[in-house]
């Protein structure tokens, strides 16, 4: 099960260790995601400097081995990493997401896009497949707003979000019939795919429960979240809120 006292951990580290996060954050998210700290804080991440710093915020119970926070060894498994919390709908911290910006550095400079610098519980702590990664805000406004991009990684609905748009992860690529059934609330439903099988995969999932999903393509980078940091961006969205408009596939253009 998840760490039942995640929440206020959060609390304590940002109430106790502003400065520190503020500074780790920072560096992270302008050096490897191009990403500001507000958006971070928005969605309650935070990073782990070193083995102890779970204990000391979240107390010793957080070494228990059912956690899944702490291995046999006594070594922090989200060391180094920004931990992302994942929410039910509900408002309520249900597992979380880990990553790791050394292994990605470490992809990159070593052209290896198959380094895993993601982690997560186990299913049996946190089976991923029953949530969206998504801010329950963001839910209340893709309802409000009658539209909802769905999307494949975490990072490609942080960047969304950041820029003003309803997004969604599907951890995993994967869609049940459970999410589907909250998904249908929403009068439109896009998915932002990456030019890869997986991609197509995660269309081809999202299609078979919801089946006016509409797609949206671009052929000049890996994904989302890449072709946000570029000079492209503007008429990457602009193209975009233009398809919300009209409820129609979007193939982006330059």
């Amino acid at each position: 099960m998840i760490f039942p006292n995640f929440s206020n951990g959060i609390k304590r580290i940002w109430e106790e260790d502003e400065v520190s996060q503020s500074h780790y954050l920072s560096i992270i998210g302008e050096e490897t995601r191009n990403l500001p700290l507000e958006i971070f804080q928005r969605f309650n991440a935070f990073f782990v400097p070193n083995n102890d710093y779970l204990k000391i915020y979240f107390g010793n119970e957080v070494t228990r081995l059912d956690y899944e926070l702490y291995d046999s060894n006594g070594n922090c498994c989200l060391n180094n990493c920004i931990v992302f919390p994942c929410y039910t709908l509900t408002n309520r911290i249900a597992g979380w997401v880990a990553y790791n910006p050394l292994v990605k550095l470490q992809s990159v400079q070593e052209n290896n896009f198959m380094m895993n610098y993601y982690s997560y519980p186990s299913k049996y702590t946190f089976n991923k497949k029953d949530y969206l990664f998504i801010l329950p805000d963001v839910y209340k406004k893709a309802l409000q707003d009658g539209y909802l991009i769905l999307v494949d990684g975490v990072f490609d609905s942080i960047s969304f979000c950041y820029y003003g748009l309803n997004a969604a992860s599907l951890l995993g690529s994967y869609l049940n019939i459970n999410l589907a059934f909250y998904l249908k609330f929403i009068g439109k439903i896009f998915v932002a795919i990456d030019n890869d099988e997986a991609g197509l995969k995660m269309l081809h999932a999202v299609q078979r429960f919801i089946p006016h999903a509409k797609v949206i393509r671009q052929g000049y980078k890996k994904d989302a979240d890449d072709i946000l940091k570029t000079e492209l961006r503007n008429k990457y969205i602009s193209q975009i809120l233009a398809g919300i408009e009209q409820y129609t596939d979007v193939f982006f253009k330059a």
